[in-house]
């Protein structure tokens, strides 16, 4: 069983967390330390600016691997990122740039990846929204991310409601 989220630090920024348990419910102490993982998602952002940075949406390669999908933030803008941790919770160095892929869609946005799902044939596939700085409505987008991590886009959706949230399951197929 895994969860993720984010935990914010104050003015000094967030993590994305990762958190492991195991069938009896306990944290999984072989797992990061002591059953949870935290990666910087935010330095230094002003609080407020871009909502709480982190993983939104989280599925379980068939290798082990746990691969989180959400935003991360330096200064005001985010950027949409992926993290693959290994199932020893390590940043698993042979996806994107070192355990991690982001993603951005034009300049200076407001980017996060709010679902995310693996395909029968290992890639992934992300969805989310997008804001030029904090102007106007925001857009939905898709990501498609074939082999480890590097980004193929798929053409951003018109969406135009104040925030586009969808959800999808993960699908059980090689990592």
């Amino acid at each position: 069983i895994v969860a993720g989220g984010a935990v914010v630090a104050g003015s000094r920024g967030a993590d994305a967390l990762v958190v492991r348990f195991t069938s009896s419910g306990a944290q999984d102490a072989s797992f990061g330390s002591g059953g949870a993982v935290y990666e910087t998602s935010a330095v230094n952002s002003a609080p407020g600016t871009t909502g709480v940075p982190g993983i939104k949406s989280i599925v379980v390669a068939p290798n082990g691997d746990i691969v989180g999908a959400g935003g991360s933030v330096t200064g005001p803008y985010s950027t949409a990122r992926l993290w693959a941790l290994t199932s020893s919770g390590s940043l698993d160095s042979e996806f994107g740039s070192g355990g991690t892929a982001t993603t951005s869609f034009g300049s200076n946005p407001t980017d996060e990846f709010n679902a995310l799902a693996i395909a029968p044939n290992g890639e992934f596939a992300a969805v989310g929204d997008t804001q030029q700085a904090y102007q106007g409505a925001y857009t939905g987008f898709a990501a498609r991310y074939i082999g480890l991590g590097a980004p193929v886009t798929v053409p951003a959706l018109p969406v135009t409601a104040p925030a586009l949230k969808v959800s999808l399951k993960g699908v059980s197929g090689k990592y």
